[in-house]
């Protein structure tokens, strides 16, 4: 599996830098073309969720303590409506905690990234409404990684620590590791954290339940999810052991690829061209791959991910067809050009 995301440019390896006490021999990795992709999914998405789809109140930082934002704005908070305040008032933090190396645990071991993107969410509420909300977000929470899972759902489940502390827990045929944590803090620990700051007695019953992962857990979370060794027909109908990477639509890096068939200069090139061009300026992620026969093109788009490919050939030059092709299912069907859009729009659909 590992081979696979370096081959294609998930991950790239830095080598081994000397021992660090902290962060032990784990070995460096970037992120190559398709990983920077994902990895820019996989944060849409959990900004989506948290706070595109929301009616609460919510403030956005990219650094920072989030409680000092808190206490910067407790004047604006306090005088929140006594109905959101029972919803909570909501801190997204969406950003790089430090510039030094950090240990991300998964099925591969331990590997060092630099700059880990920090992803978390820090509802404020009242104490009394302190538990039903974490319940409630706890639900949320675990929902999201399911959602976006390719296997058995129930490879998600939440492990209770104490009675403040949750872990989401991602459990694979090579091991578990935890992939989110979600902590309530009482009022009195509120006021520990902020306790070199002149605290205002607006803080007074006020809690906090914080929710916290990075991009970097998810992005790996998601690949180990997606990955699946297994034996496919050919376009010649002979069996071909694979490596697919079933990405959710929404996570992959494109949402489909165009494979144009005939010489560079032929009719079919130029209108895929073309349509590569129409489909990118409506916001539509795709790419293009036009070496090889068409079998070996599909194979190589079921490795990176691409949940559907789209055929241009001399069918599609004279008579405005194109075959387009499920990753999942490996189907085919014949659609109207002009359809291909509207489909890819549909089939990427938030549901």
């Amino acid at each position: 599996m590992l081979g696979l995301l370096r081959r294609k440019g998930f991950l790239l390896p830095l080598g081994v830098r000397p021992r660090d006490e902290a962060l032990g021999d784990a070995q460096r990795h970037f992120y190559g073309n398709l990983g920077t992709l994902l990895k820019r999914n996989v944060v849409a998405e959990w900004w989506y969720s948290i706070v595109t789809s929301r009616k609460t109140i919510a403030y956005c930082i990219s650094e920072g303590n989030p409680l000092k934002v808190v206490l910067d704005n407790i004047d604006a908070i306090s005088d929140t409506e006594e109905k959101d305040m029972n919803s909570g008032v909501n801190i997204a933090h969406a950003g790089t905690l430090s510039h030094q190396d950090d240990v991300v645990r998964s099925v591969f071991g331990e590997l060092r990234v630099t700059g880990l993107l920090s992803l978390s969410l820090h509802v404020f509420c009242p104490e009394s409404r302190q538990k039903t909300l974490a319940q409630e977000w706890e639900r949320v929470r675990l929902q999201w990684w399911k959602k976006y899972s390719h296997r058995n759902k129930s490879h998600f489940l939440v492990e209770k620590t104490d009675d403040r502390t949750r872990l989401i827990q991602h459990t694979c045929s090579l091991g578990k590791y935890s992939v989110e944590k979600l902590t309530q803090k009482d009022n009195k620990e509120m006021r520990s954290l902020l306790s070199e700051r002149p605290l205002s007695n607006k803080l007074d019953g006020l809690g906090c339940i914080s929710m916290e992962t990075s991009a970097d857990q998810a992005l790996l979370t998601f690949l180990t999810d997606s990955y699946e060794e297994t034996s496919r027909f050919d376009t010649s109908g002979q069996p071909v052991d694979q490596q697919i990477l079933f990405l959710h639509p929404r996570l992959s890096p494109y949402q489909a690829v165009i494979l144009p068939v005939g010489d560079d200069q032929s009719n079919a090139h130029k209108l895929a061209g073309k349509l590569e061009l129409d489909l990118r300026q409506a916001g539509v992620s795709v790419t293009s791959d036009v070496d090889g026969d068409v079998g070996s093109r599909f194979i190589r788009q079921d490795e990176t991910g691409t949940p559907y490919a789209i055929l241009v050939d001399e069918t599609t030059v004279r008579k405005g067809l194109t075959r387009f092709r499920s990753r999942d299912t490996t189907q085919s069907e014949l659609v109207e050009l002009d359809d291909v859009k509207a489909m890819l729009r549909h089939y990427h659909k938030r549901r």
